[in-house]
């Protein structure tokens, strides 16, 4: 079942408000698959546009979609690969 967190964070020194929505979805959904629902659900809960709340907004999903941990276990083992001593065998 999708969860959502918010929280308002002020910048004192600088007045600038900072929105920030932690989510967690299914795994099986695409970030950009939700990601309007998600804004409109936020906007109608505030009764208010998002720009209007916050001059920063933060999303963070979790989990990672699992398309998105695959690219990254890929990048890591790019990364190690290229990080081998001459004369290694691959």
């Amino acid at each position: 079942m999708p969860e959502a967190v918010l929280s308002l964070k002020l910048n004192p020194n600088t007045g600038e408000r900072t929105l920030v929505i932690n989510y967690e979805s299914d795994v099986d959904a695409l970030p950009f698959e939700h990601e309007d629902d998600h804004r409109a659900f936020v906007e109608k809960l505030l009764g208010h546009s998002l720009d209007e709340i916050a001059d920063r907004l933060e999303i963070n999903r979790s989990p990672p979609h699992p398309l998105i941990m695959q690219e990254r276990r890929q990048a890591m083992t790019e990364s190690n690969q290229g990080k081998q001593k001459v004369g290694e065998e691959p």
